[in-house]
């Protein structure tokens, strides 16, 4: 499983951009963050499928937030900056939450603008129908309850 990320450069040409290895991942949703509103991070991803099993966690990633480092520790060349940042979820996360999932769907809107999370599968193979709100940009997570 790989963690990498790229972004293609105003000149046409791929960029590496350095991950966290928390963000190894298949099977999760991942949404345009700009329709969160000026200054809001470019791009959130949510869950999926890990090296550890089934992930609830909430990443953030606004470009050129932090100092470029290649991977060997070195700055300069190719590698920018991760501008990754764990805003919910994880290991020691509490409180309620959407359970674990992948292959989910997720959008943003609403004003305040609300990271919507929608169904997947669960631990267990378990089919979720379930409909989640995250209040951007700092939460808390809320169940919604679909109309009658």
């Amino acid at each position: 499983m790989l963690a990498d990320f790229w972004r293609l450069d105003p000149s046409d040409r791929w960029q590496p951009l350095l991950a966290p290895s928390a963000l190894a991942r298949t099977e999760h949703c991942a949404v345009d963050g700009t329709a969160a509103g000026a200054g809001a991070p470019h791009l959130y991803v949510h869950g999926g499928s890990g090296a550890r099993g089934l992930r609830d966690d909430l990443w953030a990633w606004r470009p050129g937030s932090h100092a470029a480092v290649r991977p060997d520790g070195g700055r300069g060349g190719l590698w920018v900056s991760s501008g990754w940042e764990l805003i919910d979820g994880g290991e020691h996360a509490g409180g309620v939450r959407p359970a674990a999932r992948r292959l989910h769907s997720c959008a943003i809107a609403g004003d305040p603008p609300r990271l919507i999370v929608s169904g997947g599968v669960g631990a267990g193979g378990h089919e979720l129908h379930d409909l989640w709100a995250y209040t951007l940009p700092a939460g808390p997570w809320v169940e919604l309850t679909p109309p009658p």
